[in-house]
């Protein structure tokens, strides 16, 4: 996992705009390599951080409180890694964000919805945590999660 002296986790405290997203990326991406994930589950980390970011920026309430876009990443023990994305919205329980109607024609569908769906299948576990001040996406990934990998 980390080597001796190496910090278990990194904290990024961004401006809350689309353009600071690819640094928030490349830091998870090298998170996701110290815990010794595969470069697939690298990038899904990556997708599903940007839709937690996006979401963040424009439901957490940021730009309108003057604050920053806070990212952690955490190793944990046995190869997995924990990407938190601290907002002061409201929340929300992923569980009981509807389903997106993905065989609907396209003229039917409803504008968004898709962020929640796209996080919950690039992730191996979704979870929206209260903390002071606000809620936290974690998005967790682990090693136990890419088995079925190198046969895709």
């Amino acid at each position: 996992m980390s080597e001796v002296g190496e910090p278990a986790s990194i904290t990024l405290r961004l401006p809350p705009a689309a353009a600071w997203w690819p640094l928030a990326g490349e830091t998870a991406g090298y998170a996701a390599a110290r815990a010794g994930l595969s470069a697939a589950t690298s990038a899904r980390l990556r997708l599903a951080l940007r839709e937690a970011c996006a979401n963040a920026c424009s439901h957490g309430r940021l730009a309108e409180l003057g604050a920053p876009l806070v990212i952690r990443c955490d190793l944990l023990p046995g190869g997995a890694l924990r990407v938190a994305v601290a907002d002061q919205g409201p929340g929300f329980n992923p569980d009981a964000v509807p389903r997106p109607s993905l065989d609907a024609p396209l003229e039917k569908r409803r504008l968004g919805g898709l962020g929640v769906h796209l996080m919950r299948h690039l992730v191996d576990r979704l979870e929206v945590v209260a903390v002071e001040g606000g809620h936290e996406v974690w998005l967790c990934v682990d090693a136990r999660g890419e088995e079925g990998e190198a046969a895709q």
